[in-house]
């Protein structure tokens, strides 16, 4: 266990640490989350550590991968890919409800289903429950504690 230590897991949490300290010079610092899920694999993988920044939701656009809360869910934040943006009343997929509101339509991509058509639906993610694009991820051996 030792030798794992020393060649695999202290080199990714001083390349974590270092990479965090070279984001916050840049003037911002850096949310750090530990995947849980697999919703997003192959791209993510549980045990990988994600590198969020603080991003304008106006500035995001389909294909990037963000973190956002949902109020009153458990299973927050989730980390998945955006899809397109919907304006209320327009169908969020192809032949789809309408939208209640606008928002993102987002999909993990390891995903049948997108976010919005899920048995749990959570309705297109609203801009101010986005907390940060993921802008770096790191592969780790690490495994998320279990519930």
């Amino acid at each position: 266990m030792r030798g794992k230590f020393q060649q695999i897991v202290l080199p990714s949490i001083i390349s974590i640490l270092l990479l965090s300290l070279i984001i916050h010079a840049a003037g911002t610092w850096p949310i750090i989350y530990l995947v849980k899920s697999g919703s997003m694999e192959p791209t993510v993988i549980p045990g990988d550590v994600i590198i969020v920044k603080s991003t304008d939701p106006n500035d995001l656009d389909p294909g990037s991968i963000i973190v956002f809360d949902v109020p009153g869910s458990e299973e927050s934040p989730y980390v998945h890919r955006i899809v397109r943006w919907v304006n209320k009343g327009e169908p969020m997929w192809s032949l789809g409800p309408p939208a209640p509101y606008s928002g993102f339509i987002t999909k993990g991509d390891n995903n049948k289903y997108f976010d919005q058509a899920s048995v749990e639906s959570i309705g297109p993610v609203e801009k101010d429950w986005v907390k940060g694009e993921v802008e770096f991820v790191i592969r780790m051996s690490l495994q998320p504690p279990t519930s």
